[in-house]
């Protein structure tokens, strides 16, 4: 049980960095939700990955062999002060297999531990992920400026 724990934490640390490290956004293209384990918590957040994804504006398909890239991962749930609690890492690969994006993604003081809820902030942070940075920074600090007159 130890070497488990280590052994995830580990993974959590390693894995934890985006992918990605150029200024370009990120392409998903095409995705496709690949396998986050087995058992009815990997189906439930597969199913929900594919709505979520979609209500974002990223496009989705049914088959892995129509994608351009496939999101998938793993599911962690752990035992703290008597509650499980779940955190989901994901992946996204090119279609040459080449991990470009991935992060971790547990519940906090804001959050639940719903796996429907993990979803939405996969589906979020990769569309945030994938949008071109200077529109991001440019909204960012057209927020942030006020007018001569306020």
């Amino acid at each position: 049980m130890r070497c488990v724990g280590l052994a995830s934490l580990f993974l959590f640390f390693a894995l934890s960095a985006p992918a990605q490290s150029s200024n370009e956004p990120l392409k998903t293209g095409r995705i496709y939700v690949g396998s986050f384990g087995m058992g009815d918590d990997a189906e439930q957040l597969k199913l929900a990955l594919g709505y979520e994804l979609g209500r974002v504006g990223l496009k989705v398909v049914d088959f892995q062999a129509q994608s351009d890239s496939v999101l998938s991962g793993l599911i962690v749930t752990r035992m703290e002060s008597g509650k499980p609690v779940k955190r989901v890492t994901s992946f996204l690969k090119s279609r040459d297999g080449k991990t470009v994006w991935t992060q971790d993604f547990g519940p906090s003081d804001r959050t639940t531990n719903d796996l429907r809820q993990r979803a939405v902030e996969i589906a979020r942070r990769l569309k945030r992920d994938a949008s071109p940075k200077h529109t991001r920074s440019h909204t960012k600090q057209s927020s942030m400026q006020k007018s001569p007159t306020q």
